[in-house]
This record gives C-alpha cells, structure tokens and sequence, in this order.
C-alpha cells in the first residue's frame, strides 16, 4: 500500500457531466443572445429601409402624377388648339371662295 502512495502519478481528472453540460448550454445561451441582437439590427434597418422607400414612393407618385397631368393637359391643348385652327382655316376658305372645301364642306 505504501508503495501505491508513494508512486502516484499524477491523475487526469475527467470533468463531471454537468460541468459539460453547463458549459455547452451557456454556449448556446451566447449564441442565441447574438443571435437576437442581429436580428433586432437587421429588423431596425429593414423598417428604416421600408419607411424611407414609402416616403420616397409618395413623393414620387406625386411628381409623376403632376407630371402626368401636365402631359395629358398640354396634350388636350395642342390637339384644341389645332381643331379650331382647322375651323377657322375652313372658315377662311367657306368665306373666300364662297364654297367651304374639304372634308367639313356639308357642316359648314
């Protein structure tokens, strides 16, 4: 027995199974709370991209809504304006040659 005392080496101790367990669960508990800040970034972000973009989109709705309606009456202009010039063209030709020519001759 004296010689099992005296001999000892040194003996590698094997951790306990909670310890493992404690260490591998605290892990994951670091991983998830990671985890959870990312997502809360990336989640900000994502709702400051989408109010910027909404914001955005109403302005631009509106500019091209003006912008539309610019066109359209711009375009309604032009095609009266040519209309009664063609009236009053075909008013000068009725009233200067005593016949209305072209294709408005029976209205005039």
């Amino acid at each position: 027995m004296m010689l099992v005392v005296l001999s000892s080496k040194s003996a590698h101790a094997v951790p306990p199974p909670e310890f493992i367990i404690q260490i591998a669960s605290q892990i994951g508990n670091f991983f998830s709370i990671g985890l959870v800040f990312l997502l809360a970034i990336l989640t900000t972000g994502y709702q400051f991209i989408k109010t910027r973009m909404a914001t955005i989109s109403k302005k631009v709705y509106w500019i091209v809504g003006v912008i539309v309606a610019i066109l359209v009456a711009g375009l309604g202009a032009y095609y009266l304006n040519q209309y009664y010039q063609d009236r009053a063209q075909q008013q000068v030709y009725c009233d200067d040659f005593g016949a209305c020519l072209g294709p408005r001759s029976a209205g005039v």
